[in-house]
């Protein structure tokens, strides 16, 4: 199976003056990045693109029409999960829009999805936690998840990186807590595969059985989309390999923490590091 990914692109209504995270975030370019991941996607022949989440920056019905038309020229199923920029109007309100505008090729990713033989859930319930000014990202019920890989789409990481993030002298972007979702995955026999954006970072982490691969944005350097292939090997074991590219040149500081492409196994007893080919 192999996913094409794209995150954080941040449509904004046009004059929204610049914004700043890692770097300088050029909103008036927002439509021309995403359209430069789907061209480079497509060409690079993916099942299904996702978009992990920040399609907006405030979350308004104008800004996700523009971001879901360039999402549905993939010509392949696009499975969309919300972010904490697309929920600033309310959860239910952007699911409503994307679910109103998108078909019948971009879609929210909250049922369990089938791609290349591969299960594919993503994480699209969000309740605020108006106490602590945080997103909560709610438990599933993994009952039917089996022994196979499970691929998670979700905005917010679930294994915890302020640490690491922090030590690279970069900031960290919080204002989530998991409700269970990474202990379940923990718990499983079968490896896991976390997909996410909001970090702005791209990045990788294992914790036994599950991968975590942090994508960055589309927003500010370094531009990148993604392609993650997931299949057996030779000796029934799982490998997935992963790919980001840039797709403009920056001399700003960029967010990376992991090398530009990267490849891990797993073979029953968690998730090891392999060459990349």
């Amino acid at each position: 199976m192999r996913l094409g990914i794209v995150s954080d692109s941040h449509f904004c209504p046009a004059g929204t003056p610049p914004g700043f995270w890692h770097n300088p975030q050029d909103y008036d370019r927002a439509e021309e990045r995403l359209e430069l991941g789907i061209r480079l996607l497509q060409s690079r022949n993916v099942d299904a693109v996702a978009m992990l989440g920040d399609l907006t920056n405030f979350g308004d019905e104008a800004s996700i029409a523009r971001a879901v038309a360039v999402l549905a020229s993939a010509g392949v199923p696009v499975l969309v999960v919300p972010g904490n920029h697309d929920c600033l109007l309310g959860v239910t309100e952007f699911l409503g829009h994307v679910d109103r505008l998108g078909p019948p090729g971009v879609m929210m990713a909250g049922t369990e999805h089938e791609l290349g033989g591969i299960r594919v859930v993503g994480l699209t319930e969000l309740a605020r936690d108006d106490e602590v000014k945080q997103l909560v990202i709610a438990d599933i019920d993994g009952g039917n998840w089996g022994d196979g890989p499970l691929v998670v789409l979700t905005h917010f990481p679930l294994l915890d990186r302020r640490a690491a993030i922090e030590a690279e002298g970069l900031r960290y972007a919080g204002g989530f807590r998991d409700a269970g979702v990474a202990r379940r995955l923990r718990d499983r026999r079968g490896p896991a595969i976390i997909l996410h954006g909001h970090l702005h970072v791209r990045d990788a982490t294992l914790n036994g059985n599950v991968l975590q691969i942090g994508c960055a944005a589309l927003v500010e350097p370094p531009h990148e989309a993604t392609v993650v292939e997931i299949d057996r090997d030779e000796d029934g074991g799982w490998r997935v390999q992963v790919e980001h590219t840039a797709l403009a040149t920056s001399e700003a500081r960029l967010p990376v923490m992991t090398p530009a492409r990267g490849a891990w196994r797993f073979a029953g007893e968690g998730w090891t590091v392999s060459p990349a080919s």
